[in-house]
């Protein structure tokens, strides 16, 4: 109890010290501009699903009943090779007469492809309109393995896994086409990483898997680095339109615990209000919790302050998915790989994917401390690798890469919980979906 207490206690001191200033930035207010324009009103519920699949290099397209969340296939397009990862520009898109424009990074090609979506019909085709030519940018790093916007929609990152490095480009609302900025578009994940193609030091091998934005600033980037066990933090400066990306090297932090093995993280996540942050931790199926620094005037600004909590493996129901099911125990939990994480848009509910243990997790998130609590779990397909809500809460999709489908549930919002609605066939391998 004394400790609770104590990590109570912290965690509320951080917050009150960090009590959230008005960013009179210009560099933030164009993206409250951006979003505050009247055309910008998202629908009340998500209406097409994107699946990238890695084992047949293509993207289906599935059209959401808004009534059950069942899903219908619309179309299907190629990707290059080894897709990675989907994103979708929507805030360069938020006009009815605007594009709307996807792009997918290839880890086999070292490339990102570039489609056009019909806003009417949800259909996706290449940008240049060939399934045979799909490539919009060549040379983006060694194994481009995540992709982002910014907030405001005019630059898209690509965080490359083989290179260590993130490629900064600059989005064309018009045509979709993508630029390397003009100055350093290549930026490392840490002070061993080159800002060109291969790392300088040939000891190094950050990894990082993933991009991710502060949910309420365009300032602040990272990146999770796999095999570092690290996240990095990069400041963001839309009115240095040449070379915006800056690694912050002091803000640098290791998640790996004093004296332990690497922890191997493969997600972050940011409750929407960004106050707390989560690492899914791979290797010893852990969850770490960290507080950011919203003082938008300090020299701490996006700092992740870890907070110690006592998380113990997570007892998941049912049976370890292996070739000899085992019940599951804290022997074997390492064996579970939590993968992905999504976060309802109250801040109330964390699920997370376990990729081995064929399952996914419901958390309680307090909303003054961000203490997660384990709820319960619920069966997936095999390999689950990605998962979605839909923009009114009521669904939540899983793409399982072992199984090749997606499993649909609905939420129940007063408590989170799931109930399953199914699955629908995709194609082979997917590994990341998007929707719309």
């Amino acid at each position: 109890m004394l400790k609770k207490i104590l990590i109570l206690f912290s965690v509320g001191s951080l917050l009150f010290c960090q009590k959230e200033k008005k960013d009179t930035l210009l560099r933030d207010l164009l993206l409250l501009n951006i979003l505050s324009q009247p055309n910008y009103s998202p629908a009340p519920y998500s209406k097409y699903l994107y699946t990238i699949n890695r084992g047949s290099n293509d993207i289906y397209a599935f059209k959401i009943d808004s009534g059950n969340g069942g899903l219908t296939l619309k179309n299907t397009t190629r990707a290059d090779r080894d897709p990675s990862s989907l994103i979708i520009n929507f805030t360069g898109s938020k006009k009815d007469s605007d594009g709307l424009f996807a792009y997918v990074s290839n880890r086999g090609s070292n490339s990102i492809s570039g489609y056009k979506i019909n806003k009417a019909e949800g259909d996706i085709e290449p940008i240049s309109g060939d399934e045979n030519n799909t490539i919009i940018a060549s040379n983006v790093g060694t194994q481009p393995s995540a992709l982002t916007f910014d907030p405001t929609g005019q630059y898209l990152l690509a965080s490359n896994s083989g290179s260590d490095n993130v490629r900064v480009y600059t989005f064309d609302s018009s045509s979709g086409n993508i630029t390397p900025c003009s100055g350093t578009s290549l930026v490392g994940v840490d002070q061993n990483s080159s800002d060109g193609v291969n790392s300088t030091n040939a000891n190094d091998d950050s990894s990082p898997i993933s991009i991710t934005f502060h949910p309420t600033t365009s300032r602040i980037v990272y990146t999770i680095n796999y095999k570092a066990d690290t996240i990095s933090t990069f400041s963001f400066d839309l009115l240095a339109p040449t070379a915006p990306l800056t690694l912050e090297t002091s803000k640098q932090i290791s998640i790996t615990p004093t004296g332990q093995a690497g922890v191997a993280p493969r997600d972050l996540v940011f409750e929407p209000k960004g106050r707390f942050a989560y690492t899914l931790n791979q290797r010893d199926n852990s969850l770490s919790f960290f507080v950011v620094d919203l003082n938008p005037t300090s020299s701490e600004y996006g700092k992740l302050s870890p907070i110690s909590i006592t998380t113990p493996a997570v007892s998941l129901e049912g049976t370890l998915a292996t070739n000899n099911p085992q019940l599951l125990t804290q022997e074997n939990l390492g064996q579970i790989a939590p993968y992905k994480g999504a976060i309802d848009s109250t801040g109330r509910f964390l699920y997370v994917l376990y990729y081995s243990a064929k399952k996914v997790a419901l958390f309680h998130l307090d909303s003054f401390t961000g203490i997660p609590s384990y709820v319960t779990s619920y069966d997936t397909g095999s390999n689950p690798s990605s998962l979605a809500l839909d923009q009114s809460n009521r669904y939540l999709y899983i793409t399982n890469a072992g199984s090749n489908t997606i499993g649909i549930y609905s939420v129940n919002p007063s408590n989170g919980r799931l109930t399953g609605l199914g699955t629908v066939t995709t194609g082979i391998e997917p590994v990341d979906l998007k929707l719309y």
